[in-house]
């Protein structure tokens, strides 16, 4: 954090309700115990509903650091918490988010689906609050809102989006469709 503090999850060899983030023992492959680096043989379940924050002069060791793609899965995760919300860490965590396919984002005070993702660049496809449509809606900003069916896709800058929110796979697929 900005302050210096460590905001650290509890993992575990245990899954239990509210773990959101497995790490595998093939997406790392060693740990550090003891100061010695070990070989993983199990996975870990990362509890994103119970943070610690954690002075650095408490921190003993770091056992691993999460990759980036990971840290964007805790962060998508975190970012709908009470806890993220009430610490004030709803924005901090939002501004480290990357806009990826399936988001639904906000460009210039409207909400948009991202259908494709580029480097620099997004598909945006204009969404609606449908009125008696009879397509299952997306609940976004307290309003469902659907793929506009009647218009255009266009591309826009990535770093002219704010997330929102992602859909599930359930809901991209449908929205695909």
């Amino acid at each position: 954090m900005e302050n210096g503090t460590l905001l650290a999850f509890p993992g575990s060899h245990k899954p239990k309700s509210g773990s959101c983030f497995a790490a595998l023992p093939e997406q790392y492959p060693w740990y550090s115990l003891d100061h010695i680096r070990r070989p993983t043989v199990h996975i870990t379940y990362f509890d994103i509903s119970s943070p610690m924050y954690l002075e650095p002069r408490h921190l003993i060791e770091r056992c691993f650091s999460l990759r980036t793609e990971h840290l964007q899965i805790v962060y998508r995760k975190a970012v709908n918490r009470t806890w993220c919300e009430k610490t004030g860490l709803s924005d901090w965590v939002t501004d480290r988010l990357v806009i990826e396919t399936d988001d639904i984002v906000r460009y210039q005070g409207e909400l948009f689906w991202v259908r494709k993702r580029e480097k620099t660049t997004a598909t945006l496809h204009p969404a609606t609050i449908p009125e008696g449509h009879g397509q299952p809606a997306f609940f976004c900003q307290g309003k469902n809102v659907i793929p506009d069916t009647n218009a255009s896709c266009f591309d826009a800058c990535i770093g002219e989006l704010d997330w929102m929110q992602t859909l599930t796979p359930a809901e991209a697929l449908n929205w695909s469709e």
